[in-house]
């Protein structure tokens, strides 16, 4: 009897030490309000992410609120509750001095710089490649990406730009290559963006990558489904 015991007493630590170290699980950090208007309310979650031989960190979701999310599902495991639902998300600073740790209330004050509500029903997010926008409270997002940049419009072409069609052997014509021209140095700044009507959208873009003309103006009056560029 006493020698089962002693088994026990072995397996148990070892049963925890598997849990923990082994198997997936994930763990809710905090939450913070990004922007709380009207008819839309915003906010950034984190979580500890425990993936073995994948991912082992901290991650997190930005994630909205209005009438039209109301039938989103919950998602468990980004600790995401029925009638939320996780948008597209700009580039957020998580430490990653000591592994990757995001911390809620820092990244919602960031996310501020890169989120906007216009009207009550139209959000605007930065992200790392261009603008996603929702029109109908966070139910649909259009995109704006950087293959939208008119290729007449001379580039500085980076060197990382260089490589990779080198490696791509020109057979995209550098499509799958092009926003290595936006990076570092030449990271795009967006401003002036205005929503003057429902489905109707402007913004200006800005470059060190544009030669030509260092500032574009796009326009869209059809919901982002197509862009005109102001470019001469």
């Amino acid at each position: 009897m006493k020698k089962k015991y002693l088994i026990w007493l072995l397996l148990i630590p070892l049963a925890q030490l598997y849990v923990k170290n082994c198997t997936i699980h994930y763990e809710k950090l905090g939450e913070s309000t990004i922007i709380e208007s009207k008819n839309i309310h915003l906010k950034v979650v984190t979580r500890h992410e425990h993936l073995p031989l994948h991912y082992i960190g901290d991650a997190y979701s930005v994630i909205c609120q209005s009438d039209n999310t109301i039938n989103s599902p919950e998602r468990k495991s980004e600790f995401i509750p029925k009638g939320w639902t996780a948008i597209p998300a700009p580039t957020l600073p998580c430490s990653i001095e000591n592994g990757i740790k995001c911390d809620h209330k820092t990244l919602a004050e960031e996310a501020k710089k890169s989120v906007s509500v216009f009207d009550n029903s139209t959000v605007v997010v930065i992200t790392h490649n261009g603008l996603s926008i929702s029109f109908d409270n966070c139910k649909t997002f259009a995109k704006w990406d950087l293959s939208n940049i008119p290729r007449d419009n001379h580039i500085n072409r980076t060197a990382e730009f260089e490589k990779c069609q080198e490696r791509q052997n020109d057979a995209t014509n550098g499509e799958a290559c092009w926003d290595l021209n936006f990076i570092e140095e030449n990271k795009p700044k967006y401003s002036d963006i205005q929503v003057i009507a429902p489905g109707n959208i402007t913004f200006s873009f800005e470059s060190e990558a544009l030669k030509k003309q260092k500032k574009l103006k796009f326009t869209s009056t059809d919901f982002g489904k197509t862009w005109t560029c102001s470019c001469d």
